[in-house]
Protein backbone atom coordinates (compact mmCIF):
# COMPACT_ATOMS: atom_id res chain seq x y z
CA UNK A 1 0.00 0.00 0.00
CA UNK A 2 1.53 3.32 -0.98
CA UNK A 3 2.41 5.42 2.04
CA UNK A 4 0.25 8.30 0.77
CA UNK A 5 -2.85 6.17 1.41
CA UNK A 6 -1.82 5.89 5.07
CA UNK A 7 -1.24 9.63 5.20
CA UNK A 8 -4.71 10.32 3.80
CA UNK A 9 -6.21 7.93 6.35
CA UNK A 10 -4.44 9.80 9.17
CA UNK A 11 -5.46 13.18 7.76
CA UNK A 12 -9.12 12.19 7.65
CA UNK A 13 -9.19 10.53 11.06
CA UNK A 14 -7.36 13.27 12.94
CA UNK A 15 -9.12 16.10 11.13
CA UNK A 16 -12.49 14.71 12.20
CA UNK A 17 -11.25 13.78 15.69
CA UNK A 18 -9.50 17.09 16.29
CA UNK A 19 -12.41 19.19 15.07
CA UNK A 20 -14.92 17.22 17.14
CA UNK A 21 -12.81 17.78 20.26
CA UNK A 22 -12.45 21.50 19.62
CA UNK A 23 -16.16 21.84 18.80
CA UNK A 24 -17.09 20.13 22.06
CA UNK A 25 -19.05 17.31 20.44
CA UNK A 26 -21.14 15.50 23.02
CA UNK A 27 -19.34 12.11 22.68
CA UNK A 28 -16.01 13.86 23.23
CA UNK A 29 -17.31 15.68 26.28
CA UNK A 30 -18.63 12.41 27.73
CA UNK A 31 -15.37 10.56 27.08
CA UNK A 32 -13.11 13.23 28.57
CA UNK A 33 -15.32 13.35 31.66
CA UNK A 34 -15.25 9.53 31.93
CA UNK A 35 -11.47 9.60 31.56
CA UNK A 36 -11.35 12.18 34.38
CA UNK A 37 -9.46 14.70 32.25
CA UNK A 38 -9.88 18.47 32.59
CA UNK A 39 -11.75 20.36 29.85
CA UNK A 40 -8.59 22.12 28.66
CA UNK A 41 -7.04 18.72 27.86
CA UNK A 42 -9.76 18.10 25.28
CA UNK A 43 -8.87 21.39 23.59
CA UNK A 44 -5.13 20.70 23.67
CA UNK A 45 -5.65 17.19 22.31
CA UNK A 46 -7.88 18.51 19.53
CA UNK A 47 -5.28 21.12 18.60
CA UNK A 48 -2.48 18.55 18.57
CA UNK A 49 -4.56 16.22 16.39
CA UNK A 50 -5.29 19.03 13.93
CA UNK A 51 -1.60 19.96 13.85
CA UNK A 52 -0.73 16.33 13.13
CA UNK A 53 -3.31 16.17 10.33
CA UNK A 54 -1.94 19.39 8.83
CA UNK A 55 1.60 18.04 8.97
CA UNK A 56 0.47 14.84 7.23
CA UNK A 57 -1.20 16.94 4.53
CA UNK A 58 1.91 19.07 4.00
CA UNK A 59 3.94 15.86 4.07
CA UNK A 60 2.36 14.72 0.82
CA UNK A 61 4.62 17.25 -0.88
CA UNK A 62 7.35 17.76 1.73
CA UNK A 63 8.02 14.39 3.34
CA UNK A 64 9.76 15.80 6.41
CA UNK A 65 6.45 17.21 7.60
CA UNK A 66 4.87 13.76 7.38
CA UNK A 67 7.73 12.22 9.37
CA UNK A 68 7.43 14.80 12.16
CA UNK A 69 3.63 14.65 12.02
CA UNK A 70 3.86 10.89 12.47
CA UNK A 71 5.97 11.39 15.58
CA UNK A 72 3.46 13.90 16.95
CA UNK A 73 0.48 11.63 16.29
CA UNK A 74 2.30 8.55 17.61
CA UNK A 75 3.01 10.41 20.85
CA UNK A 76 -0.63 11.40 21.05
CA UNK A 77 -1.70 7.78 20.62
CA UNK A 78 0.73 6.63 23.31
CA UNK A 79 -0.92 9.19 25.59
CA UNK A 80 -4.35 7.85 24.60
CA UNK A 81 -3.25 4.31 25.43
CA UNK A 82 -2.01 5.49 28.82
CA UNK A 83 -5.44 7.04 29.52
CA UNK A 84 -7.21 3.82 28.48
CA UNK A 85 -4.90 1.88 30.81
CA UNK A 86 -5.43 4.33 33.67
CA UNK A 87 -9.22 4.05 33.54
CA UNK A 88 -9.10 0.31 32.83
CA UNK A 89 -10.98 0.46 29.54
CA UNK A 90 -11.74 -2.76 27.69
CA UNK A 91 -9.21 -3.74 25.02
CA UNK A 92 -11.73 -2.97 22.27
CA UNK A 93 -11.55 0.68 23.30
CA UNK A 94 -7.77 0.62 22.88
CA UNK A 95 -7.86 -0.67 19.30
CA UNK A 96 -8.17 2.69 17.47
CA UNK A 97 -5.22 4.13 19.41
CA UNK A 98 -3.12 1.03 18.68
CA UNK A 99 -3.99 1.10 14.97
CA UNK A 100 -3.28 4.83 14.62
CA UNK A 101 -0.04 4.43 16.55
CA UNK A 102 1.10 1.74 14.10
CA UNK A 103 0.04 3.76 11.04
CA UNK A 104 1.73 6.91 12.36
CA UNK A 105 4.93 5.00 13.00
CA UNK A 106 4.77 3.43 9.52
CA UNK A 107 4.64 6.90 7.94
CA UNK A 108 7.46 8.15 10.16
CA UNK A 109 9.67 5.15 9.38
CA UNK A 110 8.96 5.48 5.66
CA UNK A 111 10.08 9.09 5.68
CA UNK A 112 12.75 8.79 8.40
CA UNK A 113 15.48 10.02 6.06
CA UNK A 114 13.65 13.35 5.83
CA UNK A 115 13.68 14.02 9.59
CA UNK A 116 16.94 15.97 9.59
Amino acid sequence: MPIIVLQIMLIAAFLVGGLSKLAGAKPQMINFKRWRLPPWMRLVTGGVELAGAAMMLLGIWTHGFAAWGGILLAGTMIGAMFVHFRVQDKFSQWVPAIVFLCVSLAVTISYATFLF
